[in-house]
């Protein structure tokens, strides 16, 4: 199996058609016909299912077009690793992170950085607790970003110096939206949009001593802000998420933070025994000096 051909594979993915593909890959039809022919041949599976109009996955076919993509971003970094000469500092940099307003000091390091090593590119992928886990493990981001929990002990880490509070988010005119604090009194006759990750981790359960897992929960959420938005403007429920993750100036919607107070801190960490890259341990570098 050809890393070309990997690389052939998912442009047909995205284009979701071979000829399409072809074009952007300046590849002839019938050639990139026949060397996916060949790698379903190679694997014993049929990947694609071939429509009319275009071109859908197999259940195979899916776990193969993630897999791939993997072995294709790892070489990718491999290779801008070592592309530059040594006294060059250049390449891409690679973080797995979910959504909080905190991540924004990462964020002006990476800037100031950026500035002064132009040549080198960052990379992000935005996900739950697990996923940035998943992408850690497989060598697939450098760094993770973890909010809430801090990581597990296969990491080493380093706390940010931002943490986000707890809260609920509602519509204006939900009788809790004049409270100056929410308590959990309060939210036994609301309908819930909750965080997957703050249900099954136990992390506000534990600090109000309470299992809000007994509340009534109607949706429990990842990264859905906008669909988190929505089903709060539409009045699914109200949502109990962390501060300034989904923006409420000029909205009808109000965030108020539980009581007692309950933060969430922002953690960076990665792999131990971790061999970084020149570009990679500037992080650290410009992290210190924000």
């Amino acid at each position: 199996m050809e890393y070309r051909v990997l690389r052939y594979f998912l442009s047909v993915v995205r284009e979701e058609s071979i000829t399409g593909a072809s074009k952007v890959l300046h590849v002839s039809q019938p050639s990139l016909s026949k060397q996916l022919s060949s790698l379903e041949e190679e694997l014993g599976k049929k990947l694609f299912v071939r429509g009319n109009r275009k071109i859908t996955l197999t259940e195979e076919g899916e776990y193969f077009r993630k897999k791939a993509q993997e072995i294709v971003n790892l070489t990718d970094s491999l290779e801008a690793a070592f592309l530059y000469s040594d006294d060059k500092i250049a390449g891409d940099i690679t973080f797995a992170c979910g959504e909080v307003e905190g991540i924004s000091i990462l964020i002006k390091a990476l800037k100031k950085l950026h500035l002064d090593y132009p040549d080198v590119h960052f990379n992000f992928y935005t996900g739950n607790y697990e996923y940035v886990s998943e992408l850690l493990d497989k060598g697939i981001a450098d760094f993770g970003v973890f909010v809430g929990a801090s990581p597990a002990e296969k990491y080493d880490y380093i706390a940010l110096s931002s943490k986000s509070r707890w809260g609920l988010l509602m519509r204006n005119d939900n009788p809790l939206a004049t409270k100056e604090e929410v308590r959990i009194e309060d939210l036994k006759d609301q309908e819930l949009l909750c965080s997957r990750q703050a249900l099954e981790k136990k992390e506000i359960s534990s600090k109000l001593g309470y299992d809000i897992n007994k509340l009534n929960i109607v949706s429990k959420h990842d990264l859905m802000m906008n669909t988190t938005r929505i089903m709060i403007e539409e009045n699914m429920g109200i949502a109990m998420l962390l501060e300034n993750v989904i923006p409420t100036s000029g909205t009808n919607l109000t965030f108020i933070p539980l009581a007692p107070k309950i933060e969430a801190g922002l953690y960076l960490a990665w792999k131990k025994y971790s061999v970084f890259s020149k570009a990679s341990k500037l992080v650290f570098d410009y992290l210190n000096s924000k």
